[in-house]
């Protein structure tokens, strides 16, 4: 698997964070960073992050960096969910290991999943409707899951998300949907709904 060039060839430096703030955001190259400062955590390591396309998309790359600031550890994700290989590298930028999360899916891909909950209408894949980024953070509009026994695709979506309720509004709930899907077929197998207060 390849990775965006812009985020393999990027060597953090630690200069990005604040006093004040253990966060960083900044945007390079048509990608969002967005990194938290580890270093009272970890010896070896000076940061963690996430790393997400400017234009929509539910794409996102999990990062950590060493304290030399190369690369430690990257992995693509949709959503929440770890979808490529995994690569670990060591201080001098050589691959020391990988995982690769595609093999434990079945017919159905997670790309495939994002398309049918699109032609269900409960997200979109072309607008900002369903994804949150700015230099405050990021968020998304629902959790996806892949049961590997039960070969079954788990979606839970936040049906208010799209309507821009504010998420520190009180006295409100929101309206979830949640989906079953074959993971062989892609056909759904079960749609519910509820509804959570927020008090």
């Amino acid at each position: 698997m390849e990775y965006p060039s812009v985020l393999l060839n990027h060597q953090l430096n630690p200069e990005i964070f604040s006093k004040e703030s253990l966060q960083a955001y900044f945007e390079k190259e048509g990608w969002r960073f967005y990194m938290l400062d580890i270093r009272e955590l970890s010896d070896q390591e000076i940061a963690l992050g996430h790393i997400l396309p400017i234009l929509p998309s539910y794409a996102q790359y999990y990062v950590r960096y060493w304290n030399n600031g190369k690369l430690s550890m990257i992995v693509k994700c949709l959503v929440n969910l770890p979808v490529g290989i995994q690569t670990f590298y060591d201080e001098n930028g050589n691959i020391s290991e990988q995982v690769d999360y595609s093999k434990k899916f079945g017919r159905v891909s997670p790309q495939d999943v994002l398309s049918i909950l699109e032609r269900e209408k409960v997200i979109s894949l072309s607008e900002e409707i369903s994804r949150r980024a700015s230099s405050e953070g990021f968020e998304f509009s629902f959790n996806l899951n892949y049961d590997e026994k039960t070969k079954i695709w788990l979606a839970d979506i936040n049906l208010d998300f799209k309507k821009g309720i504010a998420e520190d509004t009180f006295n409100s709930s929101r309206k979830f949907v949640h989906y079953k899907i074959d993971g062989q077929t892609g056909r759904i197998l079960d749609i519910s709904y509820d509804e959570v207060d927020f008090w």
